[in-house]
């Protein structure tokens, strides 16, 4: 970030809410991580996830799910999966 000029920005959390108490929340947590595009943390009540961007640069995103506890398996990231974790 320095290298760039840039200022640390307050990254807004996105909530979403379904029946029964069901909810995820998506917090970004880096833009510039090591061999990865960036990161996003994800907190529903099955527990706690990290979301990766492994996409070469300048490509199409290629975001994995890892369970934050078990950092080594991650799985390819649809959006279809949002529902098996809340």
């Amino acid at each position: 970030m320095r290298r760039h000029a840039l200022s640390p920005a307050e990254q807004p959390v996105l909530r979403l809410e379904g029946p029964h108490g069901a909810y995820a929340l998506f917090k970004p947590k880096g833009l510039w991580v090591i061999g990865v595009n960036g990161r996003v943390d994800l907190y529903t009540p099955k527990g706690a996830f990290i979301l990766v961007d492994q996409a070469d640069a300048f490509r199409a995103p290629a975001w994995r799910l890892f369970r934050a506890s078990e950092k080594r398996d991650g799985i390819p990231y649809i959006p279809e999966l949002l529902s098996e974790l809340t």
